[in-house]
């Protein structure tokens, strides 16, 4: 599955690098405070899998020798000057230990594991085969976990309630972030050599599992990621245009007319398909009424409360995402989150720092389907989160922040190979 490259001898320190990001897998899909479930275990204390984490990544800088490690110095900056503003909104809120510890792993996390993966690309492996297959991995475990939920939610109740649908990450609509960003990776990426096709049945997999979350958001954030992609790889503007023409005229046919028609005459109401198709429905009703309210299910009010909660600490956050009636919830949208959370100054820096690393993926991905694929993946990531949770949260960072290492990792090689280039031939 994973294939060794000759060139680099292998040394017992980075199996060690190796098993220890599995540990890492296994700590974040495998272990959760939610509940027991299919393929993941209940810990009631939240932060033990989080400490783990990083005392394994701890112990692994402990042998690196710091050698062939180029970690990209602008980034680097900017992800340090992030640390900085959320200690500094700890020491501002007075805030608990367990708060305080929480608010350090989660944003210590982005420099944790980027810088991680670099240690892993010094070991003796063909990079993109292991990129594909911890993705692959990922991807299929959390999409057993969610078809096994859904298949027993249905036969125990008779109905599909997303509310119910729970796996080791959290709720239908957390599921849905992390499927997409793995599943728009793996379906992006295809390499003609490769002959396993494990990543293949991982896609089908985790495009099962998204239509089971019954998450519109995602529905919406994948098919346009979907068609985004294959929109750029149309090389002529007249293409471009037959495309968009094209797809717009059968989402409306669908829309409009197969989905009421298929409602009105052949599903039973108490049918999967019935249901997925009778939110579809309302959705579209709701839009071309021009009632947003209930289209995004009343996020707007949560936005505009957030945005109120905002201005109470508009420099450095409260350290808490919105609170109503003393509970905390998430403002499903990452931009709100940050800024709620840290402040403007946090916000901005997380926003340009993810700038930042789109323009340097989108510089050298022309012919590179590897960093093609991270680019659409984390592209889903920032669409989607405008609307539904996915950002500062432990089970999704790692996930997000590993895909942004496989990509930094790719570019210093790339980068580095022209340098070279240039200076022999």
């Amino acid at each position: 599955m994973i294939i060794l490259n000759s060139s680099r001898p292998l040394k017992s320190i980075n199996i060690i690098y190796i098993f220890s990001f599995l540990l890492i897998i296994f700590l974040n899909l495998g272990i959760s405070s939610i509940n027991n479930g299919f393929l993941y275990f209940y810990q009631k204390q939240s932060i033990l899998p989080s400490l783990f984490i990083i005392l394994i990544i701890s112990i692994n800088y402990l042998f690196n020798t710091g050698k062939n490690r180029m970690f990209p110095k602008k980034v680097l900056f900017l992800l340090f000057l992030m640390n900085l503003f959320g200690l500094i909104t700890i020491l501002i809120n007075k805030l608990s230990f367990n708060d305080s510890l929480h608010i350090i792993f989660i944003n210590s996390l982005p420099i944790f594991i980027t810088t991680f993966v670099f240690l892993i690309n010094n070991t003796r492996l063909d990079f993109h085969k292991f990129g594909l297959t911890i993705v692959s991995i990922y991807s299929t475990w959390l999409s057993l976990q969610t078809i096994f939920q859904f298949v027993n939610l249905f036969l125990s109740k008779g109905l599909i309630d997303k509310g119910l649908l729970v796996t080791a990450v959290g709720g239908s609509n957390f599921i849905a972030a992390h499927l997409l960003i793995t599943t728009i990776f793996l379906i992006n990426y295809s390499d003609i050599h490769l002959k396993f096709s494990f990543n293949k049945v991982a896609a089908i997999i985790s495009i099962i599992s998204i239509i089971m979350t019954l998450s519109f958001g995602a529905y919406i954030t994948f098919v346009f990621v979907i068609l985004f992609a294959l929109f750029i790889k149309f090389n002529t503007v007249v293409l471009k245009i037959i495309f968009s023409i094209g797809f717009i005229s059968i989402a409306g046919f669908f829309l409009l007319i197969i989905v009421p028609y298929l409602l009105s005459n052949f599903l039973t109401v108490d049918s999967f398909l019935y249901n997925t198709f009778f939110t579809i429905n309302i959705k579209v009703n709701y839009f071309l009424q021009g009632d947003f309210t209930r289209l995004f299910s009343a996020r707007d009010d949560l936005y505009i409360l957030s945005f109120e909660q905002f201005l109470n600490n508009p420099f450095f956050g409260s350290g808490e995402f919105i609170t109503f009636n003393g509970i905390e919830f998430r403002t499903h949208n990452w931009i709100l989150d940050s800024l709620l959370k840290h402040g403007i100054f946090f916000g901005f820096l997380f926003i340009l720092t993810l700038i930042s690393i789109l323009k340097s993926i989108n510089k050298y991905s022309k012919n590179n389907n590897f960093l093609s694929s991270i680019k659409f993946s984390l592209l889903s990531a920032i669409v989607h989160g405008l609307v539904e949770p996915n950002f500062f949260s432990r089970s999704f960072d790692i996930i997000f922040w590993t895909i942004v290492g496989f990509a930094l990792v790719e570019i210093n090689a790339v980068s580095s190979f022209k340098i070279n280039k240039t200076i022999f031939y």
